[in-house]
């Protein structure tokens, strides 16, 4: 986890903050939270929602309307079910079969569930003129992935597949920042997932420079906001000695 939190903050191989330098930490963030469970957990990046008004049943062909919701990255639960041979030929194969691993038509996924989402943003600017700016952008972009993975949340508890889910985890993260609660299907009681809500929420992405002026003071004490003003975010990389450096000029200050 370290190195990967380095590889974010790193400006020789990360020189544009995209969002994707941060997959690394949170696909083994999610392999770590699997456990000793890793393998009936399986941790997925761009697993697919669908969603489509015109369908109840989960067996059948999906509408070409169907909406198509893709969390960053996601856990997923199942359980499966033995399947026996239903003819004498697929019994006599099955006795026969070398391979070091059982046939995968030996099972059968009967269920499915999503225990936790994970939505990310891409890391904040490196050049921040002040932590002011620093935490109206951190603050912006946290906002922005929270709505989002509260969205996808609503989508899941609208499709037929999992309704007997009732609970989720959510991972809202903006580079090496992150936040999480847990949400219950009561949470979203008479709410209805609506494509046009959530495709503006997508579009928020590419807005993300123009909404970093939202004024946050109200998010800290009064007296720590004009000191904040003062101080001067880094926008590249230290020495060890510049460090030293700097930290024995801001205590003499």
């Amino acid at each position: 986890i370290l190195f990967s939190l380095a590889f974010i903050l790193s400006f020789r191989f990360n020189r544009r903050r995209t969002e994707d330098s941060t997959h690394p930490l949170w696909s083994l963030i999610l392999y770590k939270l699997c456990g000793t469970n890793l393998g009936r957990l399986l941790p997925t990046p761009q697993f697919r929602l669908y969603i489509s008004p015109k369908i109840s049943d989960p067996n059948k062909t999906l509408s070409g309307a169907a909406l198509e919701v893709i969390p960053d990255f996601c856990i997923l639960l199942y359980s499966a079910q033995p399947v026996k041979p239903q003819t004498f030929l697929a019994q006599i194969l099955q006795q026969i079969t070398t391979s070091f691993l059982p046939s995968p038509h030996t099972v059968r996924i009967s269920s499915l569930s999503i225990p936790l989402l994970v939505e990310l943003k891409r890391p904040i600017s490196r050049n921040c003129v002040d932590l002011k700016e620093l935490m109206s952008q951190l603050t912006s972009s946290m906002l922005n992935a929270r709505r989002q993975v509260m969205a996808q949340a609503l989508c899941l508890f609208s499709i037929s597949s999992y309704h007997r889910q009732d609970k989720v985890i959510l991972i809202a993260g903006v580079g090496e920042w992150w936040s999480f609660r847990q949400v219950s299907r009561s949470d979203f009681k008479g709410k209805i997932f609506q494509d046009r809500q959530y495709s503006e929420l997508l579009q928020v992405k590419e807005n993300e420079k123009e909404d970093t002026n939202e004024d946050i003071t109200h998010l800290m004490g009064s007296s720590r906001t004009g000191d904040m003003e003062t101080y001067e975010a880094q926008t590249k990389e230290e020495t060890l000695d510049e460090t030293r450096v700097r930290h024995r000029r801001e205590r003499a200050e």
